[in-house]
């Protein structure tokens, strides 16, 4: 059923302990043309429709650039707040849909 379609427009979710990668990951194998957000319009609809940040199952270390911040600063700090900020840039961006290439933004 998934061939039915040209190409699909893919909103990922901010689910960092299933991170949703079914879907997206039989799509790409598919080599169907995936349209997905940009990390900025992401971020934006976070903000503004206070979508839902699943968290679970991460370890927190060293990335190499310092200290990775804690995926709960998602659920537990107030927007906008730095801490919030950072923890979204750093997960967001490893995302399947932001790691990936040949997706269009």
């Amino acid at each position: 059923q998934l061939l039915l379609y040209e190409a699909v427009v893919f909103v990922p979710t901010l689910s960092i302990a299933t991170r949703h990668v079914d879907d997206f990951e039989e799509l790409y194998r598919l080599n169907v043309p995936i349209l997905c957000p940009s990390l900025a319009l992401f971020k934006k609809w976070h903000d503004k429709y206070d979508l839902e940040i699943h968290v679970g199952g991460v370890e927190v270390g060293e990335d190499g650039n310092g200290k990775i911040p804690s995926p709960h600063l998602l659920l537990y700090q107030s927007r906008p707040s730095d801490g919030w900020e950072r923890a979204f840039n750093y997960w967001a961006s490893k995302l399947d849909a932001y790691v990936y290439e040949h997706i269009t933004y």
